[in-house]
């Protein structure tokens, strides 16, 4: 019969867990999360935030609000 002492059981719990992260990590280096900007065309000042985000590589697209009171310049 095994006995666990509490140590021993959270020595193999995090051990658990930290396996899990590094994997998690490794995940994301080959397949890095896209991000996506709404409200593209609400108002000049969310447009012209979206479009440095767009510049600088932060985010790989926005969608555009058709009906926003600035759409025509976001185009």
């Amino acid at each position: 019969m095994l006995v666990f002492t509490p140590t021993l059981l959270n020595t193999l719990i995090w051990s658990r867990a930290a396996h899990f992260s590094a994997q998690a990590r490794q995940h994301q280096k080959r397949h890095p999360s896209l991000l996506h900007a709404n409200d593209l065309g609400l108002v000049e000042g969310v447009d012209a935030a979206v479009i440095d985000f767009v510049r600088s590589g932060q985010i790989q697209g926005a969608n555009l609000l058709v009906n926003g009171s600035s759409a025509a310049d976001a185009v």
